[in-house]
């Protein structure tokens, strides 16, 4: 987690000016390779694009997937930030809620979801501190 806080720290840091950020933004600019998920898996979506997704669900609050799911088709560079891409036709791939939920029940155990609990509680805690709205 020291290496996470680190990277927390600077990209706050960075924002010392700023009165406001996107949360896909600060989730953008975090490495998350720690997570020792990134060779084993075999899906459409990175790893690493699905664990900040769900950390920027703990961050923002948002209960329902699908609403989520809405807000992404709605902003676009914000999905892009967090690592989705678009396709061929320049339409947004975006994991359903069932590949969302098979991810976290397949590939993550509970020190990986708790390590992602903590990253989310310190980019609110950070935020509050710094006065910075997300």
């Amino acid at each position: 987690m020291d290496g996470l806080e680190n990277q927390l720290n600077k990209i706050f840091e960075s924002l010392r000016s700023c009165s406001s950020t996107k949360v896909s933004f600060l989730l953008s600019q975090l490495d998350l390779s720690m997570l020792d998920l990134w060779e084993r898996l075999h899906i459409v979506f990175s790893a690493q694009a699905l664990c900040k997704l769900y950390v920027y669900k703990r961050v923002k609050g948002v209960a329902g997937y699908h609403k989520l799911e809405s807000y992404f088709q709605e902003h676009i560079r914000e999905a892009l930030d967090l690592g989705f891409y678009n396709d061929e036709s320049n339409t947004l791939v975006f994991p359903r809620k069932r590949t969302f939920n098979e991810f976290f029940q397949k590939y993550m155990n509970d020190e990986n979801r708790r390590l992602l609990d903590t990253i989310a509680e310190k980019i609110l805690s950070l935020a509050t501190n710094q006065g910075i709205v997300l």
